[in-house]
């Protein structure tokens, strides 16, 4: 599982930087159409498969993520929602997906990776017991109380559950089986298929949410898994956050940005929307180039803005040696990878972009940069 988590993070890595290139070349030829171009649509559409690709690769990162669990007020129907692009290839497509959300309160306090472990573990066994293809339900719903069943503990005497259930047309599971589902290791399928974590760690994920989970089935019907969360209060919206279509670009006057990825087709992306925002752009390929020329330029290198995981130096690093040659620089961190920016290895007022980002977005930090400095 280690070394399947590390391969994850670098697929999704790589491919980060490839909808980076998609993306932000979408973006400038948005720039360049006419308003009325009938061009529009089909950019429009390479602009929606690029959200869903980022998407999936999110997926990717989450599976292969470490982190401390945080739990959070999180929306489960927007939580849903972005599974949606993840389940079909899960599931394959004999497989009909439904979703019916009918919770009328429907958030909770979890961790969003953790959620959607929940649901793509539960997808998969449900996919696993429908070897002739069949339905695979997910809805939501609300209840005042938990069922009769329930641990005495659970939820801390909730007034108001938000219930996620998943529902398959498959083979079903016996009463001696259904015994022993949760058991770390314990599963029914070849050495090759299973490992039997997957419920256990669904169990376990409901459990520190202080949650209830509850299974009914028939054999040649179906399972329904019925899991139990406390409802909490919404999160506060904030209505200050401006979309990044919505940001009015302004231009860069006299600043100077070094820009450093080996990716070269995202590094030549990203030079070109900078150039073409009025910045003056010094770009390097590697990290011993960007140190080069940061040695060499007289002037001022006010921006750096560096990708992090790079071959012989880190972007970490490579920002401490810069800031010996010019004090006043300002640093933006992008990486590909969700564990890359550790904010006890990088200068104060650092800034770290997740890949793939919209260039309007990079746009806007830089602008809120030069206030600062």
């Amino acid at each position: 599982m280690e070394v399947l988590g590390r391969l994850a993070g670098g697929v999704a890595h790589d491919f980060n930087n490839m909808l980076m290139v998609l993306g932000g070349c979408s973006e400038l030829l948005e720039r360049a159409l006419p308003g009325e171009s009938p061009a529009r649509i089909y950019l429009d559409q390479i602009q929606r498969t690029t959200e869903k690709a980022t998407a999936i690769t999110k997926q990717l990162l989450t599976f292969s993520r470490k982190q401390v669990v945080e739990l959070r007020a999180i929306d489960l129907h927007k939580a849903l929602t972005e599974s949606e692009f993840m389940l079909p290839r899960l599931l394959g497509s004999d497989i009909e997906l439904t979703f019916c959300h009918e919770a009328t309160q429907s958030w909770i306090l979890s961790d969003p990776s953790q959620l959607e472990q929940v649901v793509a573990n539960l997808a998969i066994n449900a996919r696993d017991a429908m070897t002739s293809g069949g339905r695979l339900t997910i809805s939501t719903r609300n209840a005042d109380s938990l069922p009769d069943d329930a641990a005495a503990n659970s939820g801390q005497g909730a007034a108001r559950w938000v219930i996620l259930e998943v529902a398959d047309t498959g083979t079903g599971i016996d009463e001696k089986t259904r015994a022993h589902i949760f058991e770390p290791f314990f599963t029914t399928k070849p050495g090759s298929k299973g490992t039997g974590l997957g419920l256990a760690t669904v169990y376990g994920i409901v459990k520190q949410n202080h949650g209830h989970i509850r299974v009914d089935s028939v054999l040649g019907l179906g399972t329904r898994f019925q899991l139990y969360f406390p409802a909490t209060d919404p999160a506060p919206s904030v209505s200050s956050v401006v979309k990044p279509a919505e940001i009015e670009v302004e231009s860069g006057g006299d600043a100077t940005i070094l820009v450093v990825d080996d990716e070269a087709a995202l590094r030549v992306a990203v030079v070109q929307v900078l150039r073409s925002s009025g910045y003056r752009v010094l770009e390097a390929q590697s990290a011993p180039d960007a140190l080069d020329i940061a040695q060499r330029h007289s002037g001022h290198v006010d921006i750096l803005l560096t990708d992090i995981v790079m071959p012989h130096l880190r972007g970490t690093e490579l920002a401490r040696r810069i800031v010996n040659v010019h004090p006043e620089v300002q640093v933006i961190y992008m990486s590909g990878y969700a564990d890359g920016f550790h904010e006890s290895q990088v200068p104060e007022n650092a800034i770290f972009l997740q890949k793939p980002f919209r260039f309007a977005t990079l746009l806007e930090q830089l602008k809120l940069v030069r206030r600062r400095h």
